[in-house]
């Protein structure tokens, strides 16, 4: 089993000397993500071996028992909205930016289906709902929610209300692209507003703009905008 946490990346297996110790083996590429969850969540987690002869580099071993209550108390310590941002605080971006990656490579899954993420605004009255699944049916102007639901398609809006505080009818939805288009320069990549978005593009993080401007003449006079004649 693999698991992509907050504190760290491991892989689950019961190896057939574990069968026989009523252990489980956990492995890790980084050595400090197991020192994080023996720390945090596993105290009994034997001693960490290292370069063992396998693609992990580091790897121990604890009682079957013990690692299902470290996972229970790992989900009931779950308090973010949002994973990736919640990996970035607490390791850093680039490891939030390598899960990124990981989750673009599970979209395909999706696709394969022929189902593509936009944001699912069922109502002007929901604009909250902003990830849910809708999918192309063979009748023109007609989709399906995560819930199988027919939905016309002149009913979606945008995520947010105009100046006034009104919602807005999008005319024609326009579905998001997976991340991996940003990381290939022959498709044009697409995400919709509070929608996902990548942590970095060509090595250079995303950062909330915590000072983005309210008026017009503040957009103005924002640095660095090029001249167009």
């Amino acid at each position: 089993m693999w698991i992509m946490t907050t504190i760290g990346f491991f892989s689950i297996v019961q190896k057939p000397e574990d069968k026989h110790d009523g252990t489980l083996t956990i492995r890790s590429r980084v050595k400090s993500d197991l020192i994080a969850l023996r720390d945090q969540y596993l105290p009994n987690l034997d001693p960490i071996v290292a370069y063992s002869g396998t693609d992990y580099q580091y790897r121990a071993r604890a009682p079957h028992n013990d690692v299902s209550a470290a996972l229970q108390k790992l989900t009931q310590d779950i308090d973010y909205d949002n994973f990736k941002n919640a990996v970035a605080s607490c390791q850093d971006y680039s490891r939030a930016n390598l899960y990124g990656k990981v989750w673009s490579t599970l979209y395909n899954l999706s696709e394969k289906h022929g189902e593509a993420l936009i944001s699912d605004l069922k109502t002007a009255f929901n604009p909250e709902i902003l990830q849910g699944v809708m999918k192309k049916t063979q009748q023109n102007n007609t989709w399906l929610n995560d819930n199988g639901e027919s939905i016309n398609k002149s009913e979606v809006f945008h995520p947010r209300t105009d100046d006034k505080g009104k919602p807005v009818k999008i005319k024609t939805p326009t579905p998001t692209k997976p991340m991996s288009a940003f990381d290939d320069p022959s498709q044009c990549a697409v995400m919709l507003p509070d929608g996902q978005s990548p942590v970095s593009l060509n090595g250079i993080d995303f950062q909330p703009w915590q000072t983005a401007p309210k008026t017009l003449t503040g957009w103005v006079h924002v640095e660095g905008q090029a001249k167009i004649d």
